[in-house]
């Protein structure tokens, strides 16, 4: 059988629960080529239902809506509650998201004490904590480190920040009022493992 390009890279990284965006050169090349079909059909044949986002990233359907791991808990929190900061200072959410870059100490986690409440409930208690967020963030494919205490985050996080909003639109609160729930269509793709994957 005359395979797709690049197939055991691009499962690989995909049942991990990673994202493949443009960041991602050859294997993004390739699915965005015109034997996306191909990949289509491959990954169907083994369980797994390949995906194409409007804003133009890959990734496996997760098999479970109801599989929410607790790294994922403390991304939803994280990432909520930046989303919550950048709003009340007026700005416009998604333009800020993706085209500014931010810096761990600059980050605006530990200036609320609601804001702290939150992410104690799902164990973040420090900058490393937030650190390692960044990083499994990293690890799926929805930011990446720019400098050694700053990131930007990637196409993919239009996943959790749609989820957000909606969250957030639903709730008509702020993420002092309300603790975020992440469900719907983020939980883990089958065949990435418990509390390594989100």
């Amino acid at each position: 059988m005359n395979h797709p390009p690049y197939l055991r890279d691009v499962f690989e990284k995909l049942k991990n629960g990673y994202h493949i965006s443009p960041e991602d050169d050859v294997i993004y090349a390739a699915l965005n080529g015109e034997r996306y079909d191909d990949y289509v059909d491959y990954f169907s044949g083994l369980g797994f239902t390949l995906r194409k986002h409007e804003h133009d990233f890959y990734y496996f359907e997760p098999e479970s809506e109801g599989n929410i791991s607790p790294r994922l808990a403390k991304i939803a929190v994280f990432s909520f509650i930046l989303i919550d900061h950048i709003a009340n200072r007026g700005l416009p959410v998604e333009p800020t998201l993706f085209a500014d870059s931010f810096t761990l100490r600059g980050l605006p986690h530990f200036t609320l004490d609601s804001y702290r409440a939150r992410l104690e409930q799902v164990g973040v208690m420090d900058h490393g904590d937030l650190r390692e967020v960044v990083n499994h963030l990293k690890n799926v494919g929805w930011a990446k480190w720019i400098a050694e205490d700053e990131f930007r985050f990637l196409r993919p996080f239009h996943r959790l920040l749609a989820k957000c909003l909606e969250l957030a639109q639903q709730s008509g609160q702020s993420a002092s009022e309300t603790s975020p729930i992440v469900g719907d269509g983020l939980t883990q793709s089958k065949g990435s493992e418990d509390e390594s994957h989100a």
